[in-house]
């Protein structure tokens, strides 16, 4: 229902960390995930979604910084014995802010 009417969904229930890129069948719209804080998942991909970056078993968190001309998003892990939480990834897109659909 929300694909191809929004820019950017952002998810939190599934237990993993995941940039999912736009395609055809999510009509565009770029779909984030980050739900790792609670507990890690299996380590397995599970579905054919194209990403474009993904953790499934390391805990971790996103911090979404949006300007006016840009959205980035940085993925960091956490490391539970020292609870370090280094940079995963990072994306920045402008792609999202081109205009209204």
């Amino acid at each position: 229902m929300v694909c191809g009417r929004a820019d950017l969904i952002l998810s939190g229930h599934d237990h993993t960390q995941q940039i999912l890129e736009p395609t055809a069948r999510s009509r565009g719209t770029r779909q984030i995930v980050c739900g790792t804080t609670g507990k890690s998942g299996d380590g397995k991909t599970h579905g054919t979604q194209p990403a474009r970056w993904q953790d499934f078993s390391r805990d971790g968190f996103m911090v979404l910084t949006a300007s006016a001309k840009s959205l980035t998003i940085d993925a960091y892990t956490v490391d539970t014995a020292t609870s370090a939480p280094p940079l995963a990834h990072t994306f920045t897109t402008t792609s999202a802010l081109t205009g209204a659909r």
